[in-house]
């Protein structure tokens, strides 16, 4: 990684005349900003596909779901006769087996 770096930046010394070790930190800079504002785009648009080839997936999975379990209203109400249909149970009390704290 060394020789990648020395080479341009002695490139750049014998052209404009500037001290080889400025232009080795020049270069290191410029291509450590570079690199990193390429990866951080890259991040994003791998992060982009992956949420748009996610999405339809849990959609269909859902909608097979309920097809499966026989409908919407079916599926609510096997929940519901289970006592598992507890989206509002806010409490701290660590003896309640659903609740938003863990």
């Amino acid at each position: 990684m060394g020789v990648i770096l020395y080479g341009p930046s002695l490139v750049l010394s014998q052209v404009t005349g500037i001290n080889i070790w400025f232009a080795v930190a020049s270069c290191g800079l410029v291509c450590t900003i570079y690199t990193s504002i390429g990866g951080v785009k890259a991040v994003i648009w791998t992060d982009v596909i992956q949420a748009v080839m996610m999405f339809p997936g849990i959609i269909v999975s859902i909608v097979f779901g309920f097809i499966d379990a026989g409908g919407i209203v079916k599926a609510v109400e096997t929940v519901s006769r289970g006592n598992r249909f507890q989206f509002w149970v806010i409490t701290p009390d660590p003896s309640v087996r659903y609740s938003q704290f863990p």
